[in-house]
């Protein structure tokens, strides 16, 4: 199941027309500063992926992440762990892979062979259980099918997006609207989910998806796939869930494909419950994304949406200012827009923003888990990925073992770390690149300091007249080819490149550096007992 959704996945990262983003934008960058040579979470003969990771109230990194393997080795697939790391990052003695939330296997579930891709967030509502937070989880979710003719089965196929919450991240009690509108209150782990996200009716309709009572049953396979089913690509259904908290109205963003490949994309629904949603509404952005909140003023904004994905070899980033509109890469193989992996022999899964509780970090330097690893031949169409010379560059034979029926399970995917940090400057589709280019590096604050020295430094071609101006301050140099040492706060100074003509000044290119303190660009060290190789 989760390897048809990965591979879903890239198929349409790489064959979608993408659309072109035709407006003045702050246009953003990302600088890797640490990658890490050992795996965070990495069960044995397993796939760990599509994660959510979160900061709590108690500096604690939570992880969750969907993880499994093939059915003979206990737990199945498709099913959700969970991880805590202290502040260091290391393993909390005790919570280390633990098992959270996994598929029914029941065939009257709507969880019954699939439950993955969760997002977390903490939330509350004054109405629900006197308004105390808990841990909300949305996860994807998909029940056991049956042929309609044949009765073969069962396969998975036919996503929906469910819901739980927990007062501990571990022990999950799932939504039910029979029960939540009798009762007023949640099930427990064992309860059958009613999805807050429901399947398309196109895709019930494609496919005469129908329910007994006891068994979800499709016109799907009786030797071959039927004329209308047959396109995972329409019929996959609302998936890859990922939420954040904005000024308490819990914002979903989640991938859905219609029951029309030419309707696929990324939706945007809200929520002030954490189960009532309002009426999605379509984004330009026609894939997945691990979607975070950076609470930060970036030129007339108070902060941007940044959404992480996978894409061939590498993890990428695309960002919006009101979650609808999104800037990205148009070009599959472009660096732009690129975070990179934390392994360069590697090749990525899915990368995840470690930001608060609600979704939100404040400071451009960021921490992510990469999930990493090699494919098989099932795993996606990055197994057939090759360099200049040949020779592939994510295929391994451990993905496809005798064992599995030469059929690969992810066993070599794992979590890794990466630090990094965002910059940005104005205006991109105004810029003259060749003008000229100004950089500058954040400086590092001792403690009880508000303030630090660093460095920007400035190169100019063709320019005649200018300046560079501290944003805010006015000028700050007239010379046109010069470093000099700048005063940085706490919160960050930016400096901006001008070209002066008679019919006004042309900005050229803009720098923000910030000054920091040394326990921002630390990198984590390697949870204990961990072989770094």
């Amino acid at each position: 199941m989760s390897k048809l959704k990965l591979f879903i996945f890239i198929i349409i990262l790489l064959f979608v027309v993408f659309f072109s983003a035709s407006v003045k934008a702050q246009d953003f960058n990302f600088t890797k500063t640490f990658g890490s040579s050992w795996a965070y979470v990495d069960k044995p003969n397993q796939y760990d992926s599509s994660q959510s990771a979160m900061i709590d109230d108690d500096g604690r990194w939570l992880v969750w992440n969907c993880g499994g393997g093939d059915i003979n080795n206990g737990v199945g697939g498709d099913t959700i762990f969970f991880d805590a790391f202290d502040a260091n990052g290391q393993h909390i003695p005790g919570l280390e892979n633990i098992l959270a939330l996994r598929h029914s296997g029941l065939d009257s579930h709507q969880d019954g062979l699939h439950a993955c891709a969760p997002s977390v967030i903490k939330h509350s509502y004054p109405s629900i259980e006197g308004g105390h937070e808990m841990y909300k989880l949305y996860y994807e979710c998909a029940p056991k099918l049956y042929d309609n003719i044949s009765g073969w089965g069962p396969r998975g196929g036919f996503n929906s997006i469910c819901h739980a919450v927990s007062d501990d991240g571990i022990i999950w009690r799932k939504y039910n609207k029979d029960i939540w509108n009798t009762q007023f209150t949640y099930g427990n782990q064992y309860t059958a989910p009613t999805p807050v996200i429901e399947i398309n009716q196109k895709i019930k309709d494609n496919c005469q998806l129908t329910f007994d009572g006891f068994k979800y049953y499709a016109y799907f396979y009786d030797g071959t796939p039927k004329a209308g089913c047959s396109d995972f690509s329409a019929n996959y259904g609302p998936g890859h869930p990922s939420a954040v908290v904005i000024n308490n109205e819990i914002w979903l963003f989640y991938y859905d494909s219609q029951g029309d490949a030419s309707q696929i994309g990324l939706f945007l629904a809200k929520s002030w419950d954490g189960f009532n949603f309002g009426t999605p509404v379509k984004t330009n952005y026609p894939s997945p994304l691990n979607v975070k909140y950076l609470s930060m003023p970036i030129g007339n904004h108070q902060g941007v949406f940044i959404g992480t994905f996978p894409n061939k070899k590498y993890n990428y980033f695309a960002y919006s200012y009101d979650g609808i509109n999104w800037v990205y890469s148009h070009d599959a193989d472009s660096s732009k827009y690129r975070i990179g992996i934390a392994r360069n022999e590697l090749c990525t899964v899915s990368p995840e923003i470690l930001a608060n509780k609600y979704g939100i970090f404040y400071s451009p330097i960021v921490n992510i888990f990469s999930a990493e690893g090699y494919y098989g031949h099932e795993d996606s169409d990055n197994w057939n990925l090759k360099d200049s010379l040949g020779n592939y560059l994510c295929y391994d034979q451990r993905e496809d073992p005798p064992w599995e029926g030469g059929i690969g399970r992810g066993s070599t995917q794992a979590m890794y770390f990466i630090q990094g940090e965002f910059t940005w400057f104005d205006d991109i589709y105004t810029l003259p690149y060749f003008y000229g280019t100004i950089t500058g590096s954040d400086c590092v604050m001792a403690n009880g300091q508000s303030s630090c020295s660093t460095n920007i430094s400035w190169l100019t071609q063709n320019v005649t007249s200018g300046y560079v101006q501290k944003r805010g301050i006015g000028v700050f140099s007239s010379s046109l080819n010069g470093t000099q040492a700048a005063i940085v706060n706490s919160i960050g100074d930016c400096f901006d490149l001008y070209q002066a003509g008679a019919k006004g000044d042309t900005l050229l290119d803009s720098v923000c550096v910030k000054g920091v303190t040394s326990a921002d660009t630390t990198p984590p060290a390697a949870p204990s007992g961990v072989n770094i190789n």
